[in-house]
């Protein structure tokens, strides 16, 4: 195969980003470099809870134009500037971002960008 791969589904991607976090993880404790995709049951929890933070994370930095995810077309007329973005009270910024992400958890929403 070549140097490029094409997910046709959302799962095998989000699979090879959770393979790709355990490694890590385990390079940061570990010394020296491997593939090393073992780890136990809750450090597995652990990782997948922070890579589904940081997905949601990205999921509302896009809401201002700003990380590593752009809005799809069909919903690109709610990006806002910053400066409306900080305009916005807590709980107007939840409900324009269930509009963007349903699953978003409200709890942990960006407080500054």
């Amino acid at each position: 195969m070549e140097a490029v791969f094409f997910y046709n589904s959302a799962s095998e991607c989000s699979h090879f980003k959770f393979k790709c976090k355990v490694c890590e993880h385990n390079a940061l404790k570990q010394p020296g470099y491997g593939n090393n995709l073992r780890c136990s049951w809750v450090e597995g929890i652990q990782i997948y809870e922070r890579l589904v933070a940081e997905i949601s994370q990205n999921i509302q930095l896009s809401v201002v134009d700003k990380g590593p995810y752009e809005l799809a077309p069909r919903v690109h007329h709610l990006t806002m500037s910053h400066q409306e973005w900080t305009k916005l009270n807590l709980e107007e910024r939840r409900r324009h971002l269930a509009k963007v992400d349903p699953l978003s958890k409200a709890a942990n929403l960006i407080a500054s960008f």
